[in-house]
């Protein structure tokens, strides 16, 4: 009488991981790595972080008199008290008309404008319909509290400025420090890990004068109007995306750990 045999199970068919997900062996050497590399990193900042700072200032004060923003006495640096001392920063002041009559009918025509182009794009491009209801709706907004509170109750113009400025500095001195949080930790040579915190850094060198010279230009040939969606969306939002894609480009040269057997 013949015995059935038992029935052989297949192996699960593994799906592959996503990179953030898969296991890589961690070593010493390793640690010892990513320590030496966020020092040299933080060497770079203490070295060129006062040289950054003097070069924003000449430029934004090349720039305030040179576009017709204001005068150049408005950029100044200011001394800023750390523990353990001080160091330098940057002020700027920027004085912003008041809405006048154009003003609001543009306004409320982008609104408008950005709402009826969004209608007419397909469901498949729900992103841009998501972006241009997402400014016409800021717009609106910037027009509603204008009308029910004033122009004065809209944020400082400046305030938009030194925040950025503020976001330059604070990331010049975290970035070597998040980056061995979330790019360090996966296998890299060093030379790649120390171009990546490189090429952030000099995103927000050279990208922070520009974007405020360019919300300031903006800013003082609009009006107060225009101050709530240019701070929502044009001063923190291009330097997140900026960094994310500094991180992805090189989180894309990560090596695939070889799979065992």
């Amino acid at each position: 009488m013949a015995v059935a045999q038992p029935m052989k199970r297949q192996p699960p068919r593994l799906t592959p991981q996503h990179r953030g997900l898969r296991s890589y062996v961690w070593r010493g050497r390793d640690t010892l790595g990513v320590l030496g590399t966020m020092g040299v990193s933080l060497a770079v900042v203490v070295v060129a972080y006062d040289s950054v700072i003097e070069a924003w200032w000449r430029a934004l004060a090349w720039a305030w008199p040179h576009l017709g923003i204001g005068e150049a006495s408005q950029v100044h640096l200011v001394e800023v008290a750390v523990p353990g001392g001080s160091m330098q920063s940057l002020d700027v002041a920027l004085s912003v008309p008041g809405p006048e009559l154009i003003h609001w009918w543009a306004v409320a025509g982008v609104a408008l404008a950005l709402t009826a182009a969004s209608l007419r794009l397909s469901r498949e491009r729900l992103p841009a319909i998501y972006f241009l209801r997402l400014v016409a709706a800021l717009c609106a907004a910037s027009l509603v509290v204008a009308a029910a509170l004033g122009p004065d109750a809209i944020m400082p113009a400046d305030a938009v400025l030194n925040q950025l400025l503020t976001l330059g500095m604070a990331l010049l001195w975290s970035l070597p420090l998040i980056h061995a949080l979330v790019l360090y930790i996966f296998p890299q040579s060093l030379l790649q890990k120390l171009a990546a915190t490189l090429a952030a850094l000099l995103l927000v060198a050279v990208g922070i004068p520009l974007q405020v010279g360019t919300l300031a230009w903006l800013l003082a040939h609009g009006s107060q109007l225009v101050v709530l969606p240019i701070h929502l969306l044009a001063s923190f939002l291009p330097q997140l995306l900026g960094q994310l894609g500094v991180y992805g480009f090189f989180m894309s040269l990560v090596h695939r750990p070889p799979t065992p057997g």
